[in-house]
């Protein structure tokens, strides 16, 4: 009896495709047949990692796609790279096209970033967010407070106490953070 491909059960096409996502070749695994394309979108996007330079075109295929390739994200990543703080007014689609998203995780989160991810918790989206990045100084503390409080699926908090280095000098004052992950 010859099998088709397309009839492969979901659970050896997910064997299947996290081996080819490791080697790179994951892409080609969208074009073999119809019953491959969803399968196969679901591990391309399930950990999505950006830098600066790729925000706007992936968000531009998130958009376009028919296929909603963005409720298969879990893992949002940033990587800062040149320009990254001329580039924050681009995370406002996230929330939005990106509905499943689990692991937030940015480098050194902008400032203006914080008030972004509260209001999308407020108005009930990502839902699901287990992981949030740390705020990387004093200012944002509130903002990291209560979006913590607000995520009821978080699996750890990273508790957080800033030192005073030295005299206020000049309005400027040094601080040392402490972290505790739990």
């Amino acid at each position: 009896m010859a099998r088709s491909w397309s009839t492969l059960p979901k659970e050896i096409l997910q064997i299947i495709f996290k081996i080819s996502n490791q080697s790179g070749t994951i892409e080609q695994c969208l074009f073999v047949c119809k019953g491959w394309l969803l399968p196969a979108q679901e591990e391309i996007y399930k950990k999505v990692e950006l830098t600066s330079d790729k925000i706007k075109p992936f968000v531009e295929v998130i958009e376009e796609s028919p296929y909603q390739p963005g409720k298969h994200v879990q893992t949002l990543s940033f990587h800062k790279g040149e320009n990254f703080h001329y580039i924050t007014g681009l995370f406002l689609p996230f929330a939005d096209l990106c509905p499943n998203v689990r692991e937030f995780i940015i480098d050194d989160m902008p400032d203006n970033l914080w008030p972004w991810l509260l209001e999308a918790l407020q108005m009930e989206k990502w839902k699901n967010l287990k992981l949030i990045p740390p705020p990387e100084n004093i200012l944002n503390l509130e903002y990291y407070t209560t979006i913590a409080l607000k995520c009821k699926n978080l699996e750890s908090v990273t508790l957080l106490l800033w030192i005073n280095l030295s005299e206020e000098n000049e309005g400027h004052t040094e601080y040392l953070k402490i972290g505790y992950a739990s």
